[in-house]
């Protein structure tokens, strides 16, 4: 019956398929089982992995961003501080014209009220 493609089993039940390779199979798919759960929690740990390193980029470009922020607002801060210095330097410059501009005034005026007191002398001498 060999020849034909017939086999008996072991509970002498007519196979098509010789029970060597029947054993094989089945060995086979018991394998492919044990692979496919293996797989599978190989699967579960990666998308684990992923997630958490998601979670983590996230993270990090929040933090990124932050620190980005903050140098921009340092440099904010430090241009602020130049323009003021700056405003300050015009100031004490205008200040200082200012204060010559009236030595210079407080100069003449000393000398007119010289004249006219040189001026009033000269007129009680007269009289």
């Amino acid at each position: 019956m060999e020849s034909y493609g017939l086999y008996f089993d072991d509970n002498n039940k007519l196979r098509a398929l010789d029970p060597e390779v029947q054993k094989d199979s089945l060995a086979l798919s018991e394998g492919c089982k044990d692979f496919l759960g293996k797989f599978s929690d190989f699967n579960e740990v990666v998308s684990e992995w992923i997630s958490s390193v998601s979670k983590l980029a996230v993270e990090i470009e929040t933090t990124k961003t932050k620190a980005v922020g903050q140098q921009n607002l340092l440099k904010s801060i430090g241009k602020e501080r130049e323009i003021k210095r700056q405003q300050l330097v015009d100031m004490i410059q205008e200040k200082k014209k200012q204060k010559s501009r009236l030595d210079e005034e407080l100069e003449a005026l000393k000398k007119e009220e010289q004249s006219q007191e040189a001026f009033i002398k000269r007129f009680k001498d007269q009289q």
